[in-house]
């Protein structure tokens, strides 16, 4: 089948025969920068899970992520979304271009299995309890989400679901693998199908019939 077949290339396409490196040369070496420039927190962060697996994974986030875009996005986050909640906004902020309820839906699903055992608890926090208020759990998560160290302490708890959840699938190649992870975090959905469907939509990195786009798991 297309899916994951040897030919690569062919399966994800190529947009006028250029690479997504070759179409975004300035972004694509900005964000190996920013990988080299924070090794140290890289490789705390990442000391028991495969690093270069999470690192391809977040890769073409860190190449379309805008300072000055996120900072009104996350200006914005912490008007609307802390006091109001997700229905008032929901945008994707920092390096990794997380949303709030991506990272609420990954500490729920942590708390409610076993990943406790795996990876600190992100919400563990002196500033938190059981009995903290919505708005404060959300303004406390829009802080973390600004902060890289914590996008890639969500990131690991990410990794750890999909090995949960998908523990039985069998996979050919770390390539798959890589495929099907980074298809799964762009999507934000984790049902195999579904999974697999997206990983060859060209939507990436501003949407669908752009000129220049490409599936976000062939950049990863």
């Amino acid at each position: 089948m297309l899916f994951f077949s040897a030919d690569f290339n062919i399966a994800f396409g190529q947009n006028d025969n250029l690479t997504y490196e070759q179409a975004f040369p300035k972004e694509y070496q900005e964000a190996l920068n920013f990988i080299k420039n924070n090794k140290k927190i890289i490789d705390n962060e990442f000391s028991n899970v495969p690093k270069t697996l999470l690192l391809s994974i977040i890769f073409p986030e860190l190449t379309r992520y805008n300072i000055i875009k996120d900072f009104g996005e996350a200006t914005t986050l912490k008007v609307l979304y802390v006091n109001f909640g997700e229905h008032y906004a929901n945008f994707s902020i920092g390096n990794c271009q997380m949303k709030p309820t991506f990272a609420e839906f990954l500490e729920k699903y942590q708390q409610k299995y076993s990943l406790k055992n795996l990876v600190k608890n992100p919400l563990e926090h002196e500033e938190i309890n059981d009995k903290s208020d919505g708005k404060t759990l959300r303004s406390l998560r829009i802080k973390r989400l600004q902060d890289f160290a914590w996008q890639l302490k969500y990131l690991k708890v990410f990794y750890l679901m999909m090995e949960d959840i998908f523990s039985q699938k069998k996979w050919e190649n770390d390539t798959e693998k890589c495929v099907f992870y980074a298809s799964a975090y762009n999507l934000g959905i984790y049902e195999e199908q579904k999974i697999k469907n997206w990983a060859t939509i060209k939507a990436f990195p501003n949407g669908k019939n752009k000129a220049l786009a490409y599936a976000y798991a062939s950049v990863a």
